[in-house]
């Protein structure tokens, strides 16, 4: 199970980015974030390295000077339930912590049980988060999920240029919008890139497509997409897709999976690469 963070972590705030919105002082359970004079300010002495404030500020002008996390003792409460249900899993050992995270975000043993992977994909994967490749989601809401570190480094495919395509009513004969989106973002981001994908199964019909015609090298593909329509289906093409390929790929058997399962297996990686210390220290 994964440990609690092993040295404080040192809480940054960037004041060109923040809009007083006053989600981190409402959200510090040890009230170290308040303001002083009209200027938000953050008290030290009483910050016990939470990380709440980096995941509840929208636009991310909260940082971390060392990449480390805390487990809050609801989560750690939960996870204590959760063992005995993850010892009943039949899951390689690697899967393990990604199928706590599901667990913990969905509470949903038939989801966490249908989780598969690559061999070695994990290892795999920290090691990609670890040498700071672009994240792309298919969706915001797959990017919200996100851990703040991970969140900063990421970008939602739909930002790739759709109002244009909303201007000239051309979606380059992609089945939908996240399918263009994600064509988009895959030719910027050709190789070297994670992508992480929750909801579209045509988003991830369209990557698969680009793998298999060569023009997309990943460094990885994390794709739980749900849904009654395609979304079995396009799991099973990445599943056999990754025979012939040289990258990571978790995914799931099924039409089960989401956002929320999505980011906590994301989740669960990045915490694995803060645990084997093999983050960079900013």
């Amino acid at each position: 199970m994964s440990s609690i963070a092993r040295e404080p972590v040192s809480i940054q705030l960037d004041y060109s980015r923040c809009q007083g919105c006053g989600n981190c002082i409402i959200t510090c359970h040890t009230r170290a974030i308040g303001i002083d004079l009209g200027i938000l300010v953050i008290d030290y002495s009483l910050c016990d390295s939470c990380m709440e404030c980096v995941e509840v500020c929208p636009v991310d002008a909260f940082s971390t000077t060392i990449d480390t996390i805390k487990i809050h003792p609801i989560e750690s409460k939960s996870y204590s339930i959760i063992q005995p249900i993850l010892d009943e899993l039949d899951l390689p050992r690697e899967l393990l912590p990604l199928a706590a995270r599901v667990l913990h975000a969905t509470t949903d043993k038939e989801l966490a049980e249908s989780l598969w992977c690559k061999k070695d994909a994990v290892n795999q994967m920290v090691e990609a988060i670890s040498k700071g490749y672009q994240i792309i989601t298919d969706v915001e809401m797959t990017r919200s999920g996100l851990t703040g570190a991970l969140k900063q480094k990421s970008i939602c495919a739909l930002s790739f240029g759709t109002q244009v395509d909303q201007d000239t009513g051309d979606y380059s004969n992609a089945p939908s919008v996240s399918a263009a989106s994600m064509a988009k973002a895959a030719n910027q981001y050709r190789n070297h890139a994670l992508y992480v994908i929750g909801c579209a199964p045509t988003a991830l019909e369209q990557l698969i497509d680009m793998i298999g015609s060569g023009s997309v090298k990943p460094a990885g593909v994390l794709a739980l997409p749900v849904g009654f329509i395609g979304a079995e289906q396009a799991k099973h093409r990445l599943i056999e897709i990754s025979g012939q390929c040289s990258f990571p790929v978790i995914t799931n058997v099924g039409p089960k999976g989401g956002s929320a399962a999505t980011a906590a297996c994301m989740n669960a990686i990045y915490r694995i690469a803060v645990e084997q210390d093999r983050m960079p220290h900013g």
